[in-house]
């Protein structure tokens, strides 16, 4: 009968031994103190006492009738551990996943609503709150001695292109004007639209003869979108350089104020 009771704690610790492995691989995914100590310290205490009884029966001489139950019962203890602490570890894991999937999908959310609150619906290009907080970083760069020009520009003849063609016809032109003008700067550069066909443009560290050029190139992308769809479209651009002694209202208004200027102009032609 000794034999059996041995046989049984042997049994007993191989299975607490199985779960405490089996524990131990699955703490690495328990990020809880509280459900790690849950599952750590059952099992720890269960498998002592095995081992303990086991000492007890290999090195005394212990009373058979009191000890089969108490081994059967701890034998029976061990695999329910076993089986225990596999739902509880599973549990875990799939609540953890849960989760993980929660918080993925609410960090998605959050960053398609922020590029919503700074980007134009319809052209996808920075939105005027993007714009003006950029202007705002160009200023600051500006006090380290690194100017920009600050371009407001409107397109002439959209109205009329609205007016015989119909609002859809004018958002899938609008689209590719956007598009036009984004291919005519820099990555470092901005393009945004501010209004319904007005566009704002900053262009980092650009003199006068650079800001020319950037114009140039601007209106030709409006002109040649304008000509594909049988239209004639042109830009009015008022421009203003941001430096280090600029007062950013002040720039902006000057910018605007041209842009009227140009566009008054170009109707009187």
């Amino acid at each position: 009968m000794a034999g059996a009771v041995r046989f049984i704690l042997v049994s007993s610790v191989v299975l607490q031994g199985v779960a405490l492995v089996e524990m131990l691989f699955a703490l690495r995914t328990i990020r809880s103190r509280v459900e790690w100590a849950a599952i750590f310290f059952p099992i720890v205490a269960l498998l002592f006492m095995d081992l303990w009884a086991l000492a007890d029966h290999l090195f005394s001489a212990p009373v058979v009738a009191v000890d089969v139950p108490l081994s059967v019962a701890s034998l029976v203890l061990s695999a329910g551990a076993i089986v225990g602490v596999a739902v509880l570890v599973r549990f875990i894991r799939a609540r953890q996943t849960l989760e993980d999937s929660s918080h993925a999908v609410l960090v998605q959310q959050q960053e398609q609503l922020a590029y919503l609150a700074d980007h134009d619906a319809l052209t996808g290009l920075p939105n005027r709150r993007a714009f003006e907080a950029e202007v705002e970083r160009a200023g600051a760069f500006a006090r380290r001695g690194v100017s920009s020009t600050i371009l407001f520009a409107d397109v002439d003849g959209f109205k009329a292109c609205n007016d015989s063609f119909g609002h859809p016809f004018g958002d899938a032109v609008l689209r590719e004007i956007a598009e036009s003008m984004r291919a005519c700067v820099r990555d470092i550069d901005m393009v945004a639209r501010i209004g319904g066909d007005e566009f704002g443009v900053i262009l980092r560290g650009e003199d006068a003869d650079a800001q020319r050029v950037a114009s140039a190139r601007l209106s030709k992308a409006v002109r040649d979108a304008g000509l594909a769809r049988g239209l004639d479209l042109g830009l009015s651009i008022g421009a203003s350089c941001l430096d280090a002694d600029a007062d950013i209202e002040s720039v902006l208004a000057e910018a605007d104020s041209r842009m009227y200027e140009a566009k008054a102009a170009a109707q009187g032609r």
